[in-house]
């Protein structure tokens, strides 16, 4: 669920990160390890990049289903 509190940004970082999949959330994670004050964009409402997915429901079928994004970029199956 996206949170309804707005972050504040500060007025300087050492490090920006533009993207919150893996990649981007180590480079953060370790650019904050050593010590940098670092800052991690994303556009979209939840941090993961590929790495997430989402729930779906059917009119004729009792429950939801859950589908993994990311597996379809890996393997070559998006357009």
């Amino acid at each position: 669920n996206p949170s309804s509190e707005v972050a504040t940004a500060d007025d300087s970082y050492d490090v920006v990160v533009v993207g919150s999949g893996i990649g981007g959330l180590c480079a953060a994670a370790m650019s904050t390890l050593y010590g940098y004050k670092t800052a991690v964009f994303e556009s979209h409402y939840v941090p993961g990049g590929c790495a997430h997915g989402f729930v779906a429901k059917s009119k004729n079928v009792e429950g939801t289903f859950r589908f993994d994004t990311g597996p379809s970029f890996f393997s070559g199956l998006n357009p």
